[in-house]
């Protein structure tokens, strides 16, 4: 186990700037294109395999062409640079047969610091992954659902051979030149056994593996949180509840059609535009998410009905320096000098 003592790591980058201290932004740190909504999967955490609908997402629809380039181009427009520009969000990127063309195009352009994806990795084989490593992918972050076919059945709903999709993982692996490969899997997808045998098994063809805690996804149910008192992210760390959501001051994102969010729930507190009618920085700036922001800063998350029954701010406080809480006044001073 002391040979992958290294490698295990969270998937996040932990050289973070103290957020409160830096907001409001000009530019986005994160900016998410969500080309497919398209998944092979049906796990049962997820809304997919729950038999919920929801409005906007899990529709099956694939982004063209032309919507990505614009949200590429546009991206360039910002005064700053984009930290990460992510091509998933709620669906399987590598279930667009132009996954491959559009990491070459936000590459060619040097659209951020990196370029990412997250995948359940499932739909890999040879001829994917030698284009993947040709497109110059920066990170890839690999979602298991279990150490073995059985797993992924009763998880997934899906038969998948395990061997071959394993071989396919090592080959990427083997093969690649400069993206990073991070494996994750969340504890409950394991048995108390399963957890050295992950660690054995993936760190070798890794350059991170991450054993996750089960957290919610999106909403709470009404007053669940209160009486729950859940206050861990994903990672196991714990942080006292968060009245300031981090993740819509740094965060846009943008579904397969060009609808863009503020944030990533999936039950979205606001539309902020169309990528057809509005470019990513006219949304960025405009008075809908200014508004937006200072209301938050003033009455906390809990005066949006959607913002104060999601759970995506505790997850995605991942260091200290993520927490915004604290910082409201001085934060609303700037606003106030840059805004006003």
């Amino acid at each position: 186990m002391s040979n992958f003592d290294e490698k295990i790591k969270p998937s996040f980058n932990e050289n973070r700037q103290c957020l409160g201290k830096v907001l409001p932004l000009s530019t986005p740190f994160t900016i998410m294109a969500d080309i497919s909504d398209v998944c092979n999967f049906k796990c049962n955490y997820c809304f997919r395999g729950m038999g919920k609908h929801e409005k906007y997402y899990g529709h099956s629809r694939l982004m063209s062409k032309e919507i990505f380039t614009k949200i590429v181009d546009q991206a360039l427009e910002f005064d700053g640079r984009i930290r990460r520009f992510s091509l998933s969000h709620n669906g399987e990127p590598l279930a667009h047969p132009g996954f491959a063309e559009f990491v070459e195009y936000a590459k060619k352009k040097d659209v951020a610091d990196s370029v990412e994806i997250h995948t359940n990795a499932s739909l890999l084989n040879k001829d994917l992954c030698r284009k993947i490593i040709n497109s110059g992918l920066d990170r890839m972050v690999i979602s298991l659902q279990g150490m073995d076919a059985q797993k992924y059945k009763e998880i997934c709903g899906v038969n998948i051979d395990y061997d071959r999709f394993y071989n396919n993982i090592q080959f990427l692996y083997k093969e690649k030149r400069s993206t990073s490969i991070c494996i994750k899997i969340v504890d409950t997808a394991l048995n108390e056994d399963e957890k050295e045998i992950f660690y054995e098994r993936f760190a070798p063809i890794a350059d991170r593996v991450y054993i996750e805690t089960v957290v919610p996804l999106w909403d709470v149910k009404e007053g669940e949180r209160n009486s729950n008192d859940q206050t861990n992210n994903k990672y196991g760390i714990d942080y006292k509840k968060q009245n300031m959501c981090p993740l819509m001051f740094y965060t846009i994102n943008i579904l397969p059609d060009g609808t863009i969010f503020p944030c990533t729930n999936i039950t979205p507190p606001m539309i902020l535009g169309n990528i057809h009618d509005n470019t990513l920085k006219e949304c960025w700036e405009s008075k809908k998410r200014r508004n937006f922001i200072i209301e938050q800063l003033k009455n906390t998350r809990d005066c949006n009905k959607v913002c104060k029954n999601c759970y995506i701010p505790q997850n995605t406080v991942l260091t200290e320096n993520d927490i915004v809480d604290g910082y409201e006044k001085e934060i609303l001073e700037r606003i106030q000098e840059q805004w006003m």
